[in-house]
């Protein structure tokens, strides 16, 4: 009988708690947008959420993408010109955005 490796424990989080925000997509779905670190590198993580009723907390699905650090910026004003178009197109877009 193979013995399974015992996984390595988590990397401690980071003393300061860094900036994130949530847009709620349905009643029991969210997108969170934040900061991550995987295999060393850092990213902003766009994940989608879903609400666990067993333990009344949200969790990650496999559904998302993280755009490398030191290119969301430039995701940025891609994003923007992306939006202005859609807007041009009349597209269904929110009037104004939650804070």
């Amino acid at each position: 009988m193979a013995v399974k490796p015992k996984r390595k424990p988590a990397a401690e989080a980071p003393t300061q708690k860094l900036p994130s925000f949530v847009i709620n997509k349905t009643a029991g779905s969210l997108i969170r947008v934040q900061f991550s670190e995987y295999k060393g590198k850092q990213y902003l993580d766009f994940r989608s959420f879903y609400h666990d009723r067993e333990s009344g907390t949200y969790k990650p699905t496999p559904k998302g993408c993280g755009v490398p650090i030191e290119m969301s910026k430039k995701f940025l004003l891609r994003l923007k010109k992306l939006i202005a178009a859609g807007e041009e197109l009349g597209l269904p877009l929110e009037e104004q955005a939650e804070e």
